[in-house]
């Protein structure tokens, strides 16, 4: 027991979206950037596509234009190169490609703060304002749309108690559109060396009719039909399964950031499905400094995945199943001199019993190695 508490204090993805490129200084020309270089080996569970090893690397650049306080234009791209050919990807329900280029960002903002409140205001195409674990929303996906923030914080304890907003639509790698409409509040309150963030909401997902398939959700049948990994939506009702196309969630996290001579952070969030109590769930322990020279950072994540998968084509692309399993990711990293980072990592998946796809041999592996550079 004693060794279990242990790896959970020592080990873990923050439910605050992490800043990719946090600007000293806007400048029209000179972009941020940010370089990510991966290898990776999957051991996948027999009956699916066989095991494999890919390579790939990642470039974001981004231009900024205004002032922090005030109206800001942020445009930005993000460039793909591996070794698969996004060959591998769509059977996976991953939200990264492997090969082109995107515009990553189109976004006008206005922000407004003074010592008691604050709001911000953004339109286009934009990173999702709200605060959310990989387990329920890839940090890749963009929102064509709207959204903000409103808060009011105090001098000392209360940094920002408000209400968060985003609408528009988010489009999938695989072609499918989904309408978002989400709200959320969000306490965050500061005393001494702890910082502690709470936030609750609801989160409103409908996909096309015609993309509905991608969020099948199971009642006690197959989700993979015979003609594909998404099967033909005219038999998901022979299969036991069928489509929804309105998806209405329950989202509530936690966090807890102690900056203590080794920083920690501890963070949980689940997610429930109104419509029929379904949940999934998110566990994070971070222990040392994510930006410090030569400090070194140990994570665990424990992430257990709704039974019938409804947001796989949404959720975070570093695991296989995006259903009823339950899966471990243990991160080890070095911070290096000029914003190079290094780490290694290791998942481990299993599904929780079904009665259907890949049953009989439920479990999956992943290491990967990470070599990061920012600006």
């Amino acid at each position: 027991m004693l060794r279990r508490l242990f790896l959970l204090w020592a080990t873990g993805l923050s439910l605050v979206a992490q800043e990719y490129f946090p600007e000293e200084k806007p400048n029209l020309w000179i972009p941020s950037w940010e370089l990510v270089a991966q290898a990776e080996r999957q051991n996948l569970p027999p009956g699916s596509i066989p095991d494999f090893s890919r390579s790939d690397a990642r470039l974001r650049l981004r231009w900024s234009l205004g002032e922090e306080d005030g109206f800001q234009f942020k445009v930005g791209s993000i460039s793909y190169l591996g070794s698969d050919g996004n060959a591998k990807n769509l059977i996976r329900q991953d939200n990264q490609p492997s090969n082109g280029s995107r515009l990553d960002l189109a976004e006008l903002r206005f922000t407004h703060t003074t010592e008691r409140s604050g709001v911000q205001i953004a339109t286009g195409l934009m990173e999702n304002p709200l605060l959310a674990s990989e387990s329920l929303w890839d940090p890749n996906l963009r929102i064509i749309g709207g959204g903000g923030r409103v808060f009011l914080r105090s001098d000392v304890v209360v940094e920002e108690v408000g209400i968060r907003a985003v609408a528009g639509e988010v489009r999938l790698m695989d072609g499918g559109r989904v309408e978002v409409r989400a709200g959320q509040v969000v306490a965050r309150f500061s005393l001494g060396s702890i910082t502690t963030t709470l936030h609750g909401g609801l989160w409103d997902l409908q996909p096309r009719q015609e993309d509905a398939v991608l969020f099948l959700r199971q009642n006690s049948g197959g989700g993979y039909g015979p003609v594909g990994p998404y099967g033909n939506p005219g038999l998901y009702g022979n299969l036991g399964g069928y489509a929804d196309p309105h998806y209405r969630y329950e989202v509530t996290g936690a966090q807890v950031d102690w900056d203590a001579a080794v920083p920690v952070m501890i963070s949980a969030q689940r997610q429930k499905r109104q419509e029929d109590g379904d949940i999934g769930q998110d566990f994070q322990v971070w222990v040392g400094s994510p930006t410090r020279r030569w400090w070194p950072q140990a994570g665990f994540i424990h992430q257990n995945l709704d039974p019938d998968g409804a947001l796989g084509s949404l959720n975070g692309d570093r695991w296989w199943f995006h259903s009823n399993a339950s899966g471990d990711r243990f991160v080890l990293a070095l911070n290096l001199p000029k914003r190079w980072r290094i780490s290694l990592e290791y998942m481990n998946q299993s599904r929780l019993g079904s009665a259907y796809a890949y049953a009989s041999a439920p479990s999956y592996t992943r290491s990967d190695l990470v070599l990061l550079k920012r600006f």
